[in-house]
């Protein structure tokens, strides 16, 4: 995937259960939810989502359907898409027909933290960013930029464990 260089929370995100099929309008707003991006242009991020969405499209990664009544069309995430993602993130080429339940549940723990992760830097950062706009209330918001650190680095060292599973059990 990094020939496209499609950003890791997209990824994430075309890879959750909530996207099978989805407008870009859906993928754009919970691109907007999952991180660090609300303060961004609106503008800048729909044309960011459309760009990576074409980008998806002409790589084989998603297929756009017929649009519903409304004239917006839709996506759907191809097994190609989920095969390179579970490639790029585990080290093994794979596809959803050759995993087996214990594989496919430990998958779906690491994609859970994965996103507990970057919601956990999102919050890190959103502490940090409030730090440097009003330093008044540092000492107030301290205990809260310390405790999402610590999330992130346990969350950190969940993914990295179950990621070594994941690769041991697969080349089992």
């Amino acid at each position: 995937m990094n020939t496209l260089n499609i950003p890791t929370e997209l990824l994430i995100l075309l890879n959750s259960d909530h996207f099978e099929h989805f407008t870009a309008m859906e993928l754009r707003d919970a691109y907007l939810e999952q991180g660090d991006h609300e303060e961004e242009d609106g503008k800048k991020v729909r044309q960011f989502i459309y760009r990576n969405i074409i980008k998806l499209e002409r790589e084989g990664f998603l297929e756009r359907l017929e649009s519903a009544g409304n004239g917006k069309p839709r996506y759907q995430v191809t097994q190609r898409l989920k095969a390179l993602y579970y490639e790029d993130n585990i080290g093994k080429p794979s596809n959803s027909a050759e995993l087996d339940g214990v594989t496919r549940s430990l998958q779906d723990k690491l994609h859970q933290y994965r996103v507990e992760m970057l919601t956990a830097i999102g919050e890190a950062e959103e502490y940090d960013a409030i730090c440097r706009e009003l330093p008044q209330i540092r000492g107030e918001i301290q205990d809260l930029y310390d405790q999402a650190r610590d999330r992130c680095s346990k969350t950190l060292g969940r993914v990295r464990a179950l990621e070594i599973i994941i690769s041991n059990h697969l080349n089992h």
